[in-house]
């Protein structure tokens, strides 16, 4: 599921601060199988601070 980072099955908070925390460098990856798929909000193949504002 698109913005589901943590593999919950529902985009909450917690996919929020996952997302902020792989801007920021914190974490390189996701828990979630395809976590290419779940991260990429705009379907732009880039993760940025726009993709974050989504």
């Amino acid at each position: 599921m698109v913005g589901d980072l943590n593999g919950d099955t529902s985009v909450e908070a917690t996919d929020y601060a996952l997302m902020k925390m792989y801007l920021l460098g914190s974490i390189q990856d996701f828990p979630v199988q395809n976590d290419l798929a779940a991260r990429d909000l705009n379907l732009d193949n880039v993760i940025s601070k726009s993709t974050y504002s989504l």
